[in-house]
């Protein structure tokens, strides 16, 4: 047992994601096994059928996408649109978040989408 588990209660990961050729949905398993690892109760979910529920009930989510564009994904954007109601009523407030990103472009625009992640975090989670 490692000393993250003998500190820790169970935490509650959801890392929902957008993977249209499934590179993404790769690096949200490996999230995922890596939370599991420490002995997170891990939730994997794609934002074509969030499940607002376990997104709710979680402490810390992760999204992330592909960088189309120098951009998020129309799908993530969606999704974060959709998550507006809880801003309002700060559902999500006191969670942990993070956000992750690929692409095959060398430019920099990898950090304009994960910019774009933490405008939602730093509004509706932290």
């Amino acid at each position: 047992m490692s000393v993250i588990e003998q500190i820790t209660p169970q935490i509650k990961v959801c890392v929902i994601y957008h993977s249209p050729y499934g590179h993404t949905a790769k690096v949200a398993q490996y999230i995922a096994q890596g939370a599991e690892q420490v002995g997170a109760e891990v939730h994997l979910l794609s934002v074509a059928a969030p499940q607002w529920d376990l997104l709710d009930q979680a402490d810390v989510i992760v999204m992330g996408c592909p960088t189309y564009m120098g951009s998020l994904t129309s799908a993530l954007k969606q999704f974060m649109e959709d998550s507006s109601k809880r801003w309002l009523a700060r559902t999500w407030q006191g969670k942990l978040a993070a956000g992750f990103t690929n692409g095959g472009g060398l430019s920099g625009d990898k950090l304009a989408v994960l910019q774009q992640i933490n405008l939602l975090d730093r509004k509706s989670v932290v």
